[in-house]
């Protein structure tokens, strides 16, 4: 009786080790898996990321391309206006020096 009763706490010590056993995979499993989706995020974030940041940084150089373009664009615009502008400055004064120049004439063979 004794035997059947110890064999019978062995089986059923066996038994509950390999529940407790089973139980305690499942759960390192559940830990693990869960370690493993987090760093699987970690990285899937690290990743997004750096595509964000290397979109940011491609928009923002070609906005700064586009500021410097249109800055050159208007520079050189604002030069040829000046030119322009000087030009007719230059030609006016040319034609009030010759004015100027021919009423002296002018009144010199009238005098």
């Amino acid at each position: 009786m004794y035997e059947l009763n110890a064999e019978r706490m062995y089986e059923l010590n066996a038994e509950r080790m390999y529940e407790l056993n089973a139980e305690r995979m499942y759960e390192l499993n559940v830990e693990r898996m869960y370690e493993l989706n987090a760093e699987r995020m970690y990285e899937l974030n690290a990743e997004r990321m750096y595509e964000l940041n290397s979109e940011r940084m491609y928009e923002l150089n070609a906005e700064r391309m586009y500021a410097e373009r249109m800055y050159e664009l208007n520079a050189e615009r604002m030069y040829e206006l000046n030119a322009e502008r000087m030009y007719e400055l230059n030609a006016e004064r040319m034609y009030e020096l010759n004015a100027q120049k021919h009423n002296r004439k002018s009144a010199t063979c009238q005098g």
